[in-house]
């Protein structure tokens, strides 16, 4: 449910931009644990760059789904830019998260 709420409001936000587009790099499942990540382009209203804004989701529930946790990054960079010292820190802190699994 949760992520099928997160998806909705990603494209509304697609939809509501001329031109924008969503792309789904990568989805998968493994036990109680779901990862998205998304990537927004939105054209740039003159002749500076697109504008990409980055997104992932983690959604943890418990054995009973009645509890779900949602881990969410959101970065947004123009193509021109070199990688931020927050896109550094986000893959950082994503390759040191440990979820168990159940």
């Amino acid at each position: 449910y949760w992520a099928i709420e997160q998806l909705l409001g990603v494209f509304q936000v697609s939809r509501k931009i001329p031109n924008s587009s969503v792309h789904i790099s990568q989805i998968e499942r493994k036990e109680n644990i779901l990862y998205l990540s998304l990537r927004n382009v939105l054209p740039a209203p003159d002749l500076t760059p697109s504008i990409y804004w980055d997104q992932e989701f983690i959604f943890i529930t418990d054995a009973t789904a009645k509890f779900t946790l949602i881990v969410i990054t959101s970065l947004p960079w123009a193509r021109d830019q070199t990688p931020t010292e927050a896109s550094a820190w986000i893959k950082t802190w994503l390759a040191g998260l440990k979820v168990p699994s159940e």
